[in-house]
């Protein structure tokens, strides 16, 4: 007597799961330490980790590597955002093994940190220091007869501009005047910090883009506006910015 037997065949279908435990945590104090899980151990599979740091307005949020960056190239990601979603504008996005940190700096009061990890070789990972500080004001609408420039927090101690700095100062004299521009010191980080001239009374507007240890030229304005910029990057330096002086003159004395 022959038996039918059912054969069942079990399928198991492996989704992948997000650990717990880091996946969305909200900060709130001044300072503090961050790093991907089990760190300095190996990071677990599928992490998906959000911290989201709040500092008061008026405030930013500065954050720097502690120890090496090592996660496994093109899978698993560590993303800044300037903001509180990931819709927010990048600062940074990192994959593989970094050795040379910048100091991520935001430019609103919060500041969203992603980490991601899919399956395969898990790597160390990272951490990161934060600590948050008023904005340092720069820039403006400048109109008095004479004045001064300088980057932010020059010449206080410690005397050294911020990262992620985009000043601007528009200087607008009197009709009939013109605008001298005269820097008395200056040391930027070389081709990454600069400090922009413009002339709008000009056909090519732009007088100079200058950076480094050396001193700018003296600028007289062909009209009687004159627009100066300054940015920095998001990379560490040890440089202490710069200062000038401009003056308002009849065009006829300005020879």
């Amino acid at each position: 007597m022959w038996h039918l037997f059912a054969v069942y065949v079990i399928v198991l279908i492996v989704v992948p799961h997000f650990t717990i435990g880091c996946e969305y945590v909200i900060l709130t104090e001044p300072n503090g330490y961050i790093s991907s899980p089990n760190y300095p151990f190996e990071y677990e599979d599928y992490a998906d980790c959000r911290w989201l740091i709040q500092a008061p307005e008026h405030y930013r949020i500065i954050v720097y590597f502690m120890g090496n960056f090592t996660t496994q190239t093109g899978f698993d990601r560590l993303t800044f955002y300037d903001g509180a979603t990931t819709t927010s504008t990048v600062m940074l996005d990192w994959s593989g093994h970094e050795y040379f940190y910048p100091w991520i700096t935001s430019k609103t009061n919060r500041m969203l940190i992603q980490f991601t990890s899919l399956r395969g070789q898990s790597e160390s990972g990272f951490k990161l220091r934060y600590y948050t500080e008023k904005k340092q004001e720069c820039g403006g609408y400048l109109f008095f007869p004479s004045g001064t420039i300088s980057s932010p927090g020059f010449p206080a101690d410690p005397n050294y501009y911020d990262n992620n700095v985009d000043c601007v100062w528009d200087i607008e004299a009197p009709v009939n005047q013109t605008i001298i521009l005269q820097f008395s010191n200056f040391r930027t980080e070389p081709g990454r910090d600069t400090v922009t001239v413009i002339d709008p009374a000009l056909s090519n507007p732009i007088v100079m883009i200058h950076s480094g240890r050396t001193i700018p030229p003296i600028t007289i304005s062909q009209g009687n506006k004159l627009t100066v910029r300054f940015q920095s990057d998001a990379y560490m330096h040890d440089m202490p910015g710069f200062i000038a002086q401009y003056s308002m003159v009849d065009q006829f004395l300005e020879n």
